[in-house]
């Protein structure tokens, strides 16, 4: 989600990004207030699940919202991993 502020307003968008999962810190849950999102009128649902994903930038870390809860995309990143028999 890609946030824009010039101190009298915010718009947001989506964008899709590319993440080396190597510089991946830490995925989260957002736990913020998703209002903001209906204030926008910008078409996003609230009522979705958000993260904040950490990465490392260099020496900076950055903080990317994402759309989707933690282990939804901590399962996408490392490969869903389901039971299966030994033979199989």
């Amino acid at each position: 989600m890609n946030s824009i502020n010039d101190g009298y307003s915010s718009k947001f968008s989506i964008e899709n990004i590319f993440i080396n999962p190597d510089s991946i810190l830490s995925i989260s849950d957002y736990k913020g207030d998703a209002l903001f999102l209906l204030k926008n009128e910008n078409g996003f649902d609230a009522r979705g699940s958000y993260s904040i994903i950490k990465v490392l930038q260099g020496s900076k870390v950055q903080e990317v919202i994402a759309c989707g809860s933690a282990r939804e995309l901590y399962e996408s990143l490392n490969g869903r991993k389901e039971k299966r028999l030994l033979n199989e």
